[in-house]
């Protein structure tokens, strides 16, 4: 993420976004390659909302592709979703990691995504930016956002690039814990994964973030996993663009899930 750090512009490119395109999309990782292809030669981010992100759904769904180089392919992934949401796309970082994907074979898998209306209405720029602000009031040490795949991602990258413009010590790693789209029974975290969450996690805060909370049960189950595994002195905490849950759950999780231990499954 170092890239990115002397270079933000005053205006991210999604927010200038008013068109966002359809959030559905039924076809193989090649054909994003092209359509972001296409964007980074445009530079224009208008139409194209949600393609960014599928760059790292490509990887973070699919675990067999590249055993060995998954997290640097994540991170990678990543970092070009950034520049594009940021609104400073890089080329050549673009080519390297379409050639990393044809090499591991994930340029031929099919990436399926549904519309989500509620995914959609809360992963505006505004909510990101208000979540932004509330980190910086909340949390004074540096943050690894962690935000959960897939409806989280893009609430999470806008909330990590406006904590960047105060806060240049952040680190962001995305995990996945698809509870309705891809019906996940745990969190999809590889150990290798948490040995790395661990390393990035020492001296940081954990921000678990996804884009709305209804039940809650969600940021519950990812954050008492990452309890579970990895070393007890973590802090860890969650975020959301939009909360709906109620005000018993709100009391009874804390309004940063921090009151775990008295959750009951409704």
């Amino acid at each position: 993420m170092d890239r990115l750090q002397s270079s933000l512009p005053e205006v991210y490119a999604f927010e200038k976004v008013s068109n966002t395109g359809p959030m559905e999309w039924n076809g193989p990782v090649s054909d994003v390659c092209v359509a972001v292809g296409r964007m980074i030669a445009a530079n224009v981010l208008e139409g194209n909302y949600w393609q960014p992100a599928r760059l790292v759904r490509a990887v973070i769904d699919n675990y067999a592709g590249a055993p060995d180089g998954r997290i640097s392919l994540v991170n990678d992934a990543t970092a070009v979703a950034l520049e594009l949401y940021a609104g400073i796309p890089n080329s050549d970082n673009f080519k390297a990691l379409v050639s990393r994907f044809r090499h591991y074979n994930l340029d031929s898998t099919e990436i399926k995504q549904r519309h989500d209306n509620l995914t959609a209405s809360s992963s505006i720029a505004t909510y990101s930016y208000n979540q932004a602000r509330a980190l910086e009031r909340c949390i004074t040490e540096p943050i690894l956002f962690l935000p959960v795949c897939h409806g989280g991602l893009v609430a999470g990258l806008q909330a990590f690039l406006y904590h960047q413009r105060e806060r240049t010590d952040g680190c962001l790693y995305p995990i996945r814990h698809s509870t309705d789209k891809v019906e996940d029974v745990i969190p999809y975290i590889s150990k290798r994964e948490l040995r790395y969450i661990a390393e990035q996690s020492d001296d940081r805060t954990i921000v678990v973030y996804d884009d709305d909370a209804c039940e809650g049960s969600t940021l519950v189950e990812v954050i008492e996993y990452l309890e579970h595994n990895l070393p007890k002195n973590r802090t860890i905490t969650g975020r959301v663009n939009l909360d709906c849950r109620s005000s018993d759950n709100i009391a009874r999780q804390g309004i940063y899930w921090e009151k775990r231990e008295d959750y009951v499954e409704i």
